[in-house]
Order: structure tokens, then sequence, then C-alpha cells
């Protein structure tokens, strides 16, 4: 969604990536949370994607090289790595902020803007910068 994002695909919103933030956790945070969850193999809006419950086939099913990869388009050998790359972590409902261990944003502007809401709302989070999360 954010490589769309990035080249303006989506009509109902053209702000560009720097105004988006990545709200990051772990699985151990998500497990924490005890919030209920399902994590995939893939792109979750296809149909040969599965889903589980059971953390422990996490290692075995996430294709980590692909993860890893600083590219994952298809290739004629394999034609389902973009869709591999997809794999999801879903928290139902909502996750709260005491599972969050960091907040990225795009550019150092929009860092300050962040760190600013979260005094105001009191939480206490780190800020980091990481351009290279974006296209």
């Amino acid at each position: 969604m954010l490589y769309v994002i990035s080249r303006g695909g989506v009509a109902t919103y053209q702000d560009g990536q720097p105004p988006l933030v990545y709200l990051v956790t772990s699985v151990s945070g998500v497990q924490e949370s005890h919030r209920p969850y399902v994590f995939s193999d893939g792109n979750c809006a296809s149909e040969i994607t599965r889903h589980f419950t059971d953390l422990s086939m996490m290692p075995s099913v996430v294709d980590w090289e692909i993860m890893a990869a600083p590219y994952w388009a298809n290739t004629a050998d394999d034609g389902d790595r973009m869709r591999r790359r997809m794999a999801e972590l879903l928290v139902y409902g909502h996750l709260p902020v005491t599972a969050l261990h960091e907040v990225a944003t795009y550019d150092h502007d929009h860092a300050q803007q962040v760190r600013h809401l979260l005094g105001e709302a009191g939480a206490k989070l780190p800020v980091s910068v990481r351009p290279k999360w974006y296209y």
C-alpha cells in the first residue's frame, strides 16, 4: 500500500508519504498485550494465503529470507515473492500504546510533530527518523 501511495495511486489520499508514521511493535509486544491476533504467510487478500494463530508456526511459515531482502519482485523462477513479502501480523480491534516500542517517521519535521503529540498525550516512546522505510 505504501508503494501505491508513493505513486499517488490512492484517490482518497493525496498527501504522500511524509505524514505517515510507523507504529513499531514486536511479536512479544503483541503477545503481552493479550489482544487476539492472527498472522499470515503472505498478502491477506490472496486466496492462497494461509492464516495462523499459533506463533510457534511463525518461523516455519513466514519467508524470513524474503522479509530481509532489499528487493522482492517476482522472478521467472519464483512468481510468489511479492505475496510472501506481504505477510502480516494483525491485531483485533486495537493495540494498546504499551505494546509499542517506537514511532518512525519519514523526516525530522514529522518526527518533531510526533514528539509534540506524544508529549501532549503523556506517552513516552522513542521517535526515529527512518527514510529508508519509505519509497
